[in-house]
């Protein structure tokens, strides 16, 4: 049975370079996993003590019906966007459809440093008690991204290289392989 991933939009900009990221992984991998993209911006301002609104638990969902997830997230001032960090916030508030879920965290840049700031905060983030995701090391940052994809959508031979190698350690963390835990443990370096 083919797995089901559902891949996060951690922005809630019309045009982003990290939904195109998250467009080319669901094409170019789709002989190795079916994936559905989520967007963030429809999810009303997370408040305690309100009923939780279908918008969100019509999104908790598909969350808890996917064997894993990718994340796409642009970095803002060193951290994750508000609009993800408000859509986690009521992912962690009775719901918790992120308990033990693999969780793979990816990133298109503008610049050419990347986000490897943001990225530490979103995987504190998504390890907190209230998520708990099932986390490695796994990460890809895309530089340089508004020039990355040529005219067919498609990233140089180098990037694509380093991604799949990223996108295949996941899969087999998604699988249990015990080998590639190891190697990556993300509770090693918090």
């Amino acid at each position: 049975m083919m797995l089901r991933l559902v891949g996060i939009v951690g922005t809630n900009a019309r045009e982003s370079t990290n939904r195109k990221l998250l467009e080319y992984v669901k094409t170019k991998y789709a002989e190795k996993f079916e994936m559905k993209l989520l967007e963030i911006s429809h999810l009303p301002i997370m408040e305690i003590g309100v009923k939780i609104p279908s918008s969100v638990i019509e999104f908790s969902n598909k969350l808890k019906s996917a064997d894993a997830v990718i994340i796409a997230a642009p970095e803002y001032d060193h951290a994750p966007t508000a609009s993800l960090l408000n859509a986690l916030s009521w992912l962690s508030y009775k719901i918790h459809p992120l308990s033990e879920k693999p969780v793979l965290t990816i990133n298109a840049t503008h610049g050419l440093l990347g986000s490897p700031r943001s990225q530490n905060i979103l995987k504190q983030v998504l390890s907190s008690p209230g998520l708990n995701a099932k986390l490695n090391n796994f990460e890809f940052i895309l530089a340089n991204s508004l020039d990355a994809f040529d005219t067919q959508m498609q990233l140089s031979e180098e990037k694509a290289r380093k991604l799949d190698k990223v996108i295949n350690d996941f899969l087999a963390f998604v699988g249990g392989n015990q080998e590639i835990e190891n190697q990556y443990k993300w509770d090693d370096i918090l």
